[in-house]
């Protein structure tokens, strides 16, 4: 997400290209490669951030609705578990525990998931 990584990508990428076999080519090239690298493509990779952000912000947003639909089954699990006939009474009280752990994760990440939701629409650009 940082440009200056992304900088450091393309000159390393460009280093890489070369075949070095000393310290002195080394430092050559090392020097020339960062001549190479114009106003424009740091504009570019300047440029770019907004639509990098969005993609993250897309990519936050579907795995927080995943979680949100896993901790929604959870909890769906555990109501069963609850309605289900007590073969193993000793496991009642583990499993109401779970299922309240399992309604607040659920609420928890729906609202998360309706956040990022939001910001998303509100900053997507086209």
């Amino acid at each position: 997400m940082n440009v200056i990584q992304n900088l450091w990508a393309v000159w390393d990428n460009n280093i890489r290209n070369h075949k070095i076999s000393s310290r002195d080519e080394l430092k050559k090239v090392l020097l020339g490669e960062w001549q190479k690298i114009t106003p424009q493509i740091t504009k570019k990779l300047a440029t770019s951030m907004p639509k990098r952000m969005q993609a993250m912000l897309v990519t936050e947003l579907i795995n927080t609705g995943v979680a949100t639909v896993l901790y929604a089954i959870g909890f769906l699990v555990q109501i069963i578990v609850w309605i289900s006939p007590p073969i193993y009474t000793s496991y009642r009280g583990v499993n109401i525990a779970a299922g309240v752990f399992g309604i607040f994760n659920a609420i928890a990440y729906g609202l998360a998931t309706m956040l990022l939701y939001r910001e998303w629409k509100s900053t997507r650009t086209n």
